[in-house]
């Protein structure tokens, strides 16, 4: 029996922390010290990124409501 053929495949295929950490297909977090939002932007102090956080958000919801009814219509008249 050869070496590569041991009764415990398991241990072949083990690699440490690091090795892991740098074939992983995330990032590393180098910038640790950035500063994260804490508060959504509907939230923020200023009036201004308020209004048009809100605003982004009515949009976005008005133009997911009429591409719902449209795929709606569609597929009512492919039936």
């Amino acid at each position: 029996m050869s070496p590569t053929n041991s009764a415990n495949p398991s241990n072949h295929n083990k690699k440490s922390a690091k090795d892991n950490a740098m074939h992983s297909a995330k990032p590393q977090n180098e910038t640790s010290g950035t500063k994260k939002a804490s508060t959504p932007l509907r939230e923020h102090p200023n009036k201004f990124i308020r209004f048009f956080a809100r605003a982004g958000f009515t949009v976005w919801i008005i133009v997911m409501v009429v591409g719902l009814s449209i795929a709606f219509v569609v597929s009512v008249f492919l039936l």
